[in-house]
């Protein structure tokens, strides 16, 4: 009995290169995880848009509601406006992600301004027991002047509202980790 002779090395490899047995497997083994990967991506991707369109809607939905006073007292107003920005999104973001400011301002002059203060020992902080120009009437000095309310009759309100997005996929949003998405509108009160 003869043993068969084994085959050269280099008719192997030629054999294997004209057997296209597997080769679709093989292409889409290469191709797949791009083309998924940008799927993903691009799914990431509309899922922001939607969710800054919604809060972009919202902020400007409660900036309507707010500058009209409707509701009487500022807790009533800031609860309609809180509730136009929850309302607004649909139950599609979570409420627990969504925060909600409001900064008044007597004109809008005083946009941007500090409260000056008398620094007694030139150190450049404010210490306890040194004067400063209370503008907004809060007792509490601020770097802005503005108080955080729905503001009075004629008064300028940039209504804010950020929210914490952390993506759709965890592929993607534990690459990219979380991103605040954030939108604001000035608004001038209507005389109340």
């Amino acid at each position: 009995m003869t043993l068969p002779m084994p085959k050269s090395p280099r008719r192997r490899l030629a054999r294997l290169a004209h057997h296209q047995d597997g080769s679709v497997a093989v292409e889409f083994a290469l191709t797949g995880t791009a083309l998924l990967t940008l799927l993903l991506v691009l799914m990431e991707g509309a899922g922001m848009l939607l969710a800054q369109g919604m809060i972009d809607g919202a902020v400007n939905r409660a900036g309507r509601i707010g500058m009209t006073g409707t509701g009487g007292d500022f807790a009533d107003r800031r609860a309609l406006v809180e509730q136009a920005v929850t309302t607004r999104t649909a139950g599609l973001l979570d409420a627990d992600r969504l925060a909600f400011h409001t900064l008044a301002y007597p004109s809008a002059a005083d946009v941007g301004t500090f409260e000056s203060y008398f620094d007694a020992n030139r150190n450049g902080v404010l210490d306890g027991g040194e004067a400063f120009d209370d503008r907004n009437g809060d007792g509490v000095h601020q770097t802005d002047g503005a108080r955080q309310d729905p503001g009075g009759s004629g008064e300028l309100v940039i209504y804010q509202v950020s929210y914490r997005w952390s993506g759709l996929t965890p592929l993607i949003s534990g690459t990219i980790g979380e991103v605040v998405l954030r939108s604001s509108v000035p608004v001038l009160n209507e005389n109340f």
